[in-house]
């Protein structure tokens, strides 16, 4: 019996659960506890509807755990913190990129995590399998957050994998600014999931350019040729052979483009017109050729 017991305190240890992710009122002299901490799974997530609760069931959370602290003797600057644990580090990686979405950010501080950014009264991070969210009802919190921040990330065990090495293309470098991973597509990419969508300056134009690598090239060329025609996704092709591109016109204007190279399926979420469209994805496709064959 003591081995059992020795052996789960080790896994806690590695592993803790997300619910001992939430710092005590001991780590933080001068605050206290303003709400319990409450941990979701699977089992009574439904109980919580929400935006934070829609995202975990569609990233196929695995826990969720949310507290709030206050300052003692003060009824105002309150901190509320979530953290999440995922499946894989690239599901942690959508949710924080969701909940930043395009608002504008600000300098972040320096806290050692896999990502960082800095919101509206708020601290978003991604560590490994683990998302956390800081907000606070005071503009003047930074420095609290901060120090919250530190003590969630110093108990969260490292993770040896992240984000597939394709996950970078199309960027400048590895910056992942304007990056998200969808498990699901959005209703405007025709793609069923499993992509990224980056922000993209093409020409003096802002693209939002989606990019999935699929299971084998010949799943790529299945799932590209499934949006031809009005049987497909109603794409009509521009060019085939070694360059494949197709488009359909947005039913708020504009057009969306796909092409294939090699097993990666790629295009622009939207574009005004042909002509820009085309460019960009002549652009699009020299960097991708360039550093795989199709």
């Amino acid at each position: 019996m003591l081995g059992a017991l020795s052996g789960c305190a080790a896994l806690m240890e590695r592993d803790p659960d997300v619910l001992h992710l939430l710092p005590r009122e001991s780590d933080l002299p001068g605050w206290k506890i303003a709400a319990p901490p409450r941990r979701y799974d699977n089992t009574n997530i439904a109980l919580r509807v929400d935006d934070e609760s829609a995202l975990f069931r569609e990233y196929g959370g695995e826990s969720l755990a949310t507290s709030s602290y206050r300052p003692i003797g003060e009824t105002r600057g309150r901190v509320t913190i979530e953290v999440y644990r995922m499946r894989t580090p690239v599901d942690a990686f959508g949710i924080f990129g969701r909940r930043v979405g395009k608002a504008m950010r600000m300098p972040a501080p320096s806290v050692m995590c896999d990502d960082i950014a800095v919101i509206r009264n708020g601290l978003l991070l991604r560590q490994g399998l683990h998302f956390i969210a800081l907000v606070a009802d005071e503009n003047d919190a930074g420095g609290d957050l901060v120090a919250f921040a530190r003590i969630i990330l110093e108990n969260i065990p490292p993770v040896k994998s992240d984000l597939p090495d394709w996950a970078n293309l199309f960027g400048v470098g590895n910056q992942r600014e304007g990056l998200v991973y969808y498990s699901r597509a959005p209703s405007d990419i025709p793609l069923k999931g499993g992509l990224f969508v980056r922000t993209r300056s093409i020409n003096g134009i802002e693209y939002d350019v989606y990019y999935s690598r699929r299971s084998s090239k010949s799943s790529a060329i299945r799932d590209f040729a499934g949006l031809q025609g009005q049987g497909g996704g109603g794409f009509v092709l521009s060019s085939a052979g070694a360059r494949q591109v197709s488009f359909k016109p947005r039913p708020d204007r504009g057009y969306v483009f796909a092409a294939r190279w090699g097993d990666l399926v790629f295009g622009l979420v939207r574009a005004e017109n042909l002509v820009d469209g085309n460019a960009a994805i002549n652009i699009l496709y020299g960097e991708v050729s360039a550093t795989t064959t199709d």
